[in-house]
């Protein structure tokens, strides 16, 4: 592997550990009561490990085209979770989503629903990359020319031959694509987690948050904060 695919692939690497110092610090000290975002922000933080460990074992095993579509999941990741800063109340949000609602079919405080394209929308404000990280990554979550391209090689003498392969080891991704698939997963994994701080940042201060509601598991007591009521 290329030195510097290398040297890029291990620094993603570290974020693994990183995962599980976010989730002890979340719940450290007068951390330790659980709110409605908690729940969603563990499903989050897991799926973002489980995405990050995969992601670099199939660059590893020089699987782009498997490991495209888990950048495209990670980006999914920060653009679902920053939603919950884009409504009134992150908590009656948090609740909804672990219900089952669709983070599509809730509106954010200005009333606009927050499907895909809108979400992106509000992200590119801050990381213009995200737009075309989003349209490019999701190239190959459906079949397209893009997996051609990454299948078939056309012959650079001009003889209109070309090249065809079936395997799971890529041979035509140059070191440079590679290299920017791990610096794009690198770029929204810290952005993830600049939310995660945010939150745990929040929590230090839940007198400051008009929305913010008691916990639900301390001192021992404990309830069901997802039944919806009737």
């Amino acid at each position: 592997m290329n030195p510097r695919v290398e040297k890029a692939l291990q620094e993603l690497k570290c974020y693994e550990k990183k995962h599980l110092e976010v989730h002890e610090d979340m719940f450290s000290g007068r951390r330790g009561g659980w709110y409605e975002l908690d729940f969603l922000a563990i499903a989050t933080l897991n799926r973002s490990l489980c995405l990050t460990t995969g992601f670099c074992t199939l660059i590893e095993a020089r699987n782009f085209i498997a490991a495209v579509p888990l950048l495209r999941l990670q980006l999914d990741n920060y653009l679902r979770f920053s939603a919950a800063w884009l409504v009134d109340d992150p908590q009656e949000f948090a609740r909804k989503v672990v219900n089952g609602t669709q983070v599509k079919d809730l509106k954010d405080r200005s009333g606009e629903r927050m499907r895909d394209c809108y979400l992106k929308k509000t992200c590119v404000k801050d990381y213009p990359w995200v737009s075309d990280l989003y349209e490019n990554a999701s190239d190959y979550i459906h079949l397209s020319n893009k997996h051609v391209f990454n299948a078939i090689q056309a012959s650079k003498t001009g003889d209109g031959k070309f090249a065809a392969k079936v395997s799971a080891e890529d041979e035509y991704i140059p070191d440079e694509t590679y290299l920017e698939a791990i610096q794009l997963f690198d770029a929204t994994t810290k952005v993830l987690f600049s939310y995660f701080s945010g939150w745990i940042a929040t929590k230090d201060h839940p007198q400051d948050i008009e929305k913010l509601r008691k916990p639900f598991c301390r001192g021992g007591e404990s309830s069901d904060p997802f039944v919806e009521k009737q």
